[in-house]
């Protein structure tokens, strides 16, 4: 589930296997220019943080986040935001021991990027030390049609336009990078923070599903951006 305020976060079928019947709504535009992305090949997983593939040009503010990939490094980064629970209250994913989140971490960090039928996890650093503060996770639908986007964030760097740049610069990486003709976002319909981030980055409502979280009913959005409404 996406969750509420605190964490910014969207839900992902990673956690849930549902079937989602929506169809395509107009969406605002976005200029691809003004998005931060990194660039991560997609057959080279590779283990070191990829951080001298952006592209510009980007205010100083867009230039305070990098994407790259997760290592058992970011182990205290990653559980600080990861065991917040009103982070993960709306979130698919509940919080690990350093254990199982360092096997997370690695397994994550050593994994093919942006595969067909497959969520891949990728981390939201800021500079100048490339510090974790969240992560986000993609999957590529089996037919490479569209791909679902969900993220969280540490509480101590919300409210400061981080996730926003960050999640432009994912959907300008699934735009470059595969097929893909639109990227979905499903949030809790209690989750305004997440519903506004997105409808500021150009989604569109286009469904409304009934589902199950921790055992109790409740409502989620769907929403949906287009290539084509993004093309410049």
């Amino acid at each position: 589930m996406a969750i509420e305020f605190t964490c910014f976060g969207a839900t992902t079928k990673w956690f849930r296997q549902k079937m989602i019947r929506s169809s395509e709504s107009p969406t605002q535009s976005m200029a691809k220019d003004d998005l931060l992305c990194v660039s991560f090949p997609r057959h080279n997983p590779g283990h070191v943080p990829i951080l001298d593939h952006v592209r510009g040009p980007f205010t100083p503010q867009r230039r305070r986040i990098v994407l790259r990939r997760l290592s058992v490094d970011d182990l205290t980064d990653f559980q600080a935001y990861r065991c917040d629970p009103d982070v993960a209250r709306y979130q698919g994913w509940e919080a690990t021991s350093d254990s199982e989140a360092r096997a997370f971490l690695d397994a994550t960090g050593k994994g093919r990027l942006l595969q067909a039928g497959e969520w891949c996890q990728i981390g939201i650093a800021v500079r100048p030390d490339a510090a974790l503060i969240g992560d986000i996770g993609i999957c590529l639908s089996k037919d490479e049609t569209e791909a679902e986007i969900g993220f969280s964030l540490n509480r101590q760097h919300q409210g400061k336009g981080l996730a926003g740049d960050a999640v432009r610069a994912a959907i300008q990486m699934v735009f470059d990078e595969t097929p893909a003709h639109r990227v979905i976002g499903i949030t809790d319909t209690r989750n305004l923070p997440s519903i506004r981030l997105l409808e500021r980055l150009g989604f569109r409502k286009i469904d409304t599903l009934q589902s199950i979280f921790q055992g109790e009913a409740c409502t989620e959005y769907v929403f949906a951006l287009t290539r084509r409404q993004t093309a410049p």
